[in-house]
């Protein structure tokens, strides 16, 4: 349809997309798939979308000294520094076990409007969500990072980086980004 499916604001300005307009952007694909914060392994796939890199390129760019934020349709938020998109530096998993594993190769964020060769249900986690992709279907990566209903993204300020020491019956260190995705 017509109606916007993604608002992108950028240094130097906001660019509005229908979902046909984000499909007809260069694409990027890759196999990703996902660690739920109870353990449950989704599978590497093959995702297709388009890098934000590639979204941020109309509005002036993501400064590499700067954040995205990512803004679902419901509300949920989650920002990840320029740097990180641009290291590819994820947490990843082993798809079988769900251990931590170290990938060799670079992991890259985008924005997903299709899984399998099919487009994402907009009804289920679409028509748009954030995706985590390699080349190679070795991986999984925190469910957290696969936003949902991606709305909006949106460069602002870094905000500091901190570690919530967690002592109890386990001793459990949490960084900002899981504790805000924990509180949305």
């Amino acid at each position: 349809s017509g109606d916007v499916a993604l608002e992108v604001m950028g240094p130097q300005g906001t660019r509005s997309l229908t979902l046909d307009e984000v499909r007809g952007l260069q694409s990027t694909e890759g196999y990703g798939g996902m660690k739920s914060s109870t353990g449950r392994i989704t599978p590497p796939t093959l995702v297709r979308g388009v890098s934000i890199q590639d979204l941020f390129a109309d509005v002036g760019g993501a400064p590499a000294d700067m954040a995205v934020n990512i803004v679902a349709k419901d509300g949920y938020e989650m920002t990840i520094s320029v740097a990180q998109l641009e290291s590819g530096d994820f947490l990843t998993y082993d798809m079988v076990t769900g251990d931590e594993r170290t990938v060799d190769e670079p992991l890259q964020a985008i924005v997903a409007y299709e899984i399998d060769g099919q487009p994402i249900d907009p009804d289920g986690h679409g028509p748009l969500r954030l995706a985590i992709v390699s080349s190679e279907r070795n991986q999984v990566t925190d469910g957290h990072w696969w936003v949902k209903w991606v709305t909006r993204l949106q460069v602002k300020s870094v905000e500091e980086e901190w570690t919530l020491l967690l002592t109890g019956a386990l001793t459990e260190e949490m960084d900002r980004g899981t504790f805000e995705t924990g509180a949305a």
